[in-house]
C-alpha cells in the first residue's frame, strides 16, 4: 500500500528482531496522456483524451474513480486556463490486473484570447498545474512513496485561417542529483496544419530529506515555468 512505502517496519522472529526499511523498486508510478485537439476558427477546442494509468497511477486512479466518479472526473479532467466541459467519459482495465487503468474523456472548450491571439496549454491533464513546493522552508521529509514517469502527448489540428506565432522551445532539464529529468519537444507541420507537443517527466528518487528541499524546489520552480 502507498501508505506504507518508505516506512520502517519491525521483524520478529523467535529469537531475532529487526528494523526494515518498505520499498518496492519494481513498481512505480506510469501514466501516459493521449491529447487529440482539433480547433476552429472560433476558438472552440475538441477534444480527445486518452489516459493510460499502470502500476501505482493505476491503484490510486482506480480507488478514487470507484470511491466517487463525479469528483474523479472533476479532479482528473478540469483545467483552470482552458475550462473544459466533459461531453463523454468512459473507462476500461479496472477489472483486469494485468491491464492498465484507462480513462477515455470527450470534452470541448474555448481558447484564451488576447488580442490576436489565442493560447494553448500543452500540459492539459497532466496533473502539473500548480507548484506543490512554494514555500521557502518545509520542516518534514517529503515522501512521494515510489517512483514515477508521466508522459504527455498532444496532437493538435489548427484550422486554415490560424498560423502559429511561436511554439515552445525543445528543451531537457535535469536536477542536480539527475533524480529528475523533464523533456519537451514540440514540432509544428505546415502544410498539415498539425502540432505534435511531448512532455517527458521521470523521478528516479521517491524519498528526499528535508535538507534536500532548497534544491528540489529550486529545480519544480524551473520546471513549472516551463510547463
Amino acid at each position: 500500500p502507498y501508505e506504507l512505502l518508505n516506512t520502517k517496519a519491525l521483524i520478529v522472529g523467535k529469537k531475532t528482531k529487526e528494523l526494515t526499511d518498505i520499498k518496492n523498486e519494481s513498481l512505480q508510478y506510469n501514466e501516459l496522456i493521449i491529447n487529440a485537439l482539433t480547433l476552429t476558427s472560433d476558438g472552440t477546442v475538441n477534444g480527445s483524451t486518452d489516459v493510460q494509468s499502470g502500476g501505482y497511477a493505476k491503484v490510486e486512479k482506480l480507488g478514487q474513480f470507484k470511491d466517487n466518479e463525479k469528483s474523479f472526473i472533476k479532479n482528473n479532467f478540469s483545467d483552470e486556463e482552458l475550462l473544459p466541459v466533459v461531453t463523454k467519459f468512459g473507462t476500461e482495465g479496472g477489472d483486469n490486473d494485468s491491464s492498465a487503468f484507462i480513462q477515455h474523456c470527450d470534452f470541448t472548450a474555448k481558447l484564451s484570447l488576447a488580442g490576436e491571439f489565442y493560447f494553448l496549454p500543452l500540459n492539459l491533464f497532466s496533473g502539473f498545474d500548480k507548484n506543490p513546493f512554494t514555500r521557502d522552508k518545509r520542516f518534514s521529509n517529503i515522501n512521494f512513496g515510489y517512483k514515477r514517469t508521466i508522459k504527455l502527448i498532444n496532437l493538435v489540428t489548427l484550422p486554415d485561417n490560424f498560423v502559429v506565432e511561436e511554439l515552445p522551445k525543445s528543451i531537457r532539464l535535469t536536477s542536480e542529483q539527475k533524480d529528475i529529468e523533464m523533456a519537451r519537444a514540440v514540432e509544428y507541420n505546415k502544410e498539415e496544419k498539425e502540432l505534435k507537443g511531448l512532455i517527458t517527466i521521470t523521478f528516479s528518487k521517491s524519498l528526499y530529506e528535508v535538507n534536500d528541499y532548497p534544491v528540489l524546489q529550486a529545480f519544480y520552480k524551473k520546471m513549472f515555468e516551463l510547463i
